[in-house]
């Protein structure tokens, strides 16, 4: 834990411009990873950040303030551990909010033991949610629409179609280069999911 809380400290100070955070097998626990969330937090740079097993959901929620600050740059997160229905939960309710992340790299159902993902549908819905929040109009256009990709690296082969359909919206919206452009694709992206979920509007 004194490590961790150095780790933290050092990303306040001296490497506060860090942009690549690599901690898989470094026996990184929950309370470790709440000890370098300051550190996250300080840092407007971090573009890509890997965490692992023993890492759990409590660990997972305790990334919140850091994925959730408007100073958050991170455009990618790997997350290699035994992740569970809560575990996904923990995942997209720390991304709410979130306008940076593009890639979530998640492991794959055929993993070692400890870096499995063992999710079923209720997992699988609650990113579904995090990308098109149904419950009313108003969540629906507050959704994640900077999400990408949500799977194991490089491919998403076993990720649902609910979930790749959204994806893949959003990274139609996402494709323009020029800023204005992307502006326009962006609202229009959030007006497309808003229809689509709320059919009774006229």
């Amino acid at each position: 834990r004194i490590s961790c809380e150095a780790l933290g400290a050092l990303m306040i100070g001296r490497i506060s411009k860090l942009t690549n955070l690599y901690l898989p097998n470094s026996g990184i626990d929950d309370a470790c990873l709440q000890a370098l969330v300051p550190g996250l937090c300080n840092n407007n740079n971090l573009g890509q950040l890997f965490i692992s097993d023993p890492i759990t959901a409590v660990g997972l929620r305790s990334l919140s303030p850091f994925l959730q600050s408007d100073r958050c740059s991170l455009r990618y997160l790997n997350v290699s551990l035994r992740l569970g229905d809560e575990e996904a939960a923990a995942l997209a309710g720390v991304l709410k909010g979130n306008k940076s992340l593009a890639t979530l790299g998640l492991p794959h159902h055929h993993g070692n033991r400890n870096q499995r993902r063992n999710m079923t549908d209720a997992g699988w819905s609650e990113f579904s949610k995090l990308l098109c929040d149904t419950s009313s109009i108003n969540n629906t256009y507050l959704s994640n629409h900077n999400l990408t990709h949500i799977g194991a690296p490089n491919y998403m082969d076993d990720t649902p179609t609910h979930v790749t359909d959204l994806l893949e919206m959003n990274a139609a919206a996402l494709s323009s280069n020029r800023r204005n452009r992307k502006i326009a694709f962006m609202h229009s992206l959030k007006r497309c999911k808003i229809f689509m979920s709320h059919p009774d509007l006229d």
